[in-house]
């Protein structure tokens, strides 16, 4: 792993952690050191080495951040960059040679750059050290006893248009049964607006925003443009 950042975007509840632990999963060598520092650790990973933060003992971010680092790790997980403080360790340590991945709250991925700038961060050095921001979110999938195809509304099929995408013939609404307990869904399926950064700018690699993802995702029948609407922020700009 060589150095730089990945950090992953979303409100509360969207899954930022979770996607964090398979980068993690995905990294795993015998040849490299994977250590994580996390409040709290949510989930125990083999092989990586999981600092929880404990404010009432002194070990506050900022400390198990510093400590973590003169582990001197190959890869370094920030559950969460929440402050000034976090947000430049983190960048230092990216610039460093480590490769950082951590998650700040934010709508899409060029508010997060923006985010982590407002931090304190001088802007050159987010431009250094940012590789690749993934905005996400979780959408209900329709429950398969109950789904069913209907043809697209007014406001869904305005909804496409206006994002520049083909009207789907049909798209899929569940009413709630006994299966879903009357809800209409039954599991989730993320969407992502993932950009690569560099030299300050930020390319999208696949659907340019949440809104766009979110809309191809129903248009498969793997969600609702009713999910859409209430989860999925129309633009990314």
């Amino acid at each position: 792993a060589s150095g730089g950042m990945i950090v992953v975007c979303g409100p509360t509840g969207a899954g930022k952690t979770t996607t964090l632990y398979a980068v993690l999963e995905e990294l795993r060598r015998p040849d490299l050191s994977l250590l994580s520092v996390e409040d709290p650790v949510e989930r125990r990973i083999e092989s990586v080495a999981q600092v929880p933060v404990d404010e009432e003992s002194g070990r506050t971010f900022a400390v198990a951040l510093r400590h973590a680092l003169r582990q001197d790790p190959d890869v370094l997980m920030i559950g969460e960059m929440r402050d000034d403080t976090s947000a430049r360790i983190a960048c230092r340590a990216a610039l460093t040679g480590h490769l950082v991945l951590s998650t700040v709250h934010a709508s899409h991925a060029r508010e997060a750059i923006v985010r982590i700038a407002e931090m304190g961060v001088p802007r050159y050095l987010v431009s250094a050290t940012l590789r690749l921001v993934v905005a996400q979110r979780l959408l209900r999938r329709p429950c398969p006893q109950c789904r069913r195809k209907h043809e697209p509304t007014p406001g869904e099929r305005q909804a496409f248009q206006a994002a520049g995408l083909a009207v789907p013939e049909w798209l899929v609404s569940a009413p709630g049964c006994s299966a879903c307990v009357s809800s209409g869904y039954q599991g989730r399926t993320g969407v992502f607006e993932v950009r690569r950064a560099s030299g300050g700018s930020a390319r999208a690699i696949g659907p340019d925003s949440l809104w766009l993802a979110g809309l191809e995702r129903a248009a498969r029948g793997e969600t609702t443009v009713a999910e859409v609407f209430a989860h999925c922020p129309e633009e990314s700009s």
